[in-house]
């Protein structure tokens, strides 16, 4: 029979690797859809200029490379918590929540410059916009 914790620590690791790998599948979707419908830097460099295209490429790879991290980091920490659904020593279970604990922060941390980056991006994308008109 399983107890309480080993239950509860196997719903949180599927919950948590299910949504890691979600993200990166809508972050993909994303990616794919902007290309299908023709958002290529080619095409926006004639139209729109090559500053504006820059800026949107540079944009695209930083936030694919971060998000691409941020759900490795959060598949990783639903593993981490399957690992304590099978320890059976205290000091070893401890150290792996703790572990998870400090990477769920680096996750927020992450976030947090995930959204600065898009913030700044904005800027910069209203400012060219501004010296267009």
């Amino acid at each position: 029979m399983i107890d309480g914790p080993t239950a509860g620590s196997f719903v949180l690791a599927i919950t948590l690797i299910g949504f890691a790998i979600w993200l990166q599948l809508n972050e993909d979707q994303i990616k794919s859809d902007h290309r299908k419908k023709g958002h290529s830097v080619k095409d926006q460099s004639k139209t729109l200029g090559a500053t504006q295209s820059d800026i949107d490429r540079d944009y695209l790879i930083a936030r694919s490379i971060s998000r691409k991290r941020t759900n490795r980091l959060i598949g990783i920490s639903g593993l981490m918590i399957l690992s304590t659904a099978f320890v059976d020593h205290p000091i070893a279970w401890m150290s792996i929540w703790i572990l998870v604990m400090m990477v769920l922060l680096l996750v927020i941390a992450l976030a947090g410059k995930d959204a600065v980056r898009t913030y700044r991006y904005h800027q910069k994308k209203l400012d060219e916009v501004r010296r267009m008109v």
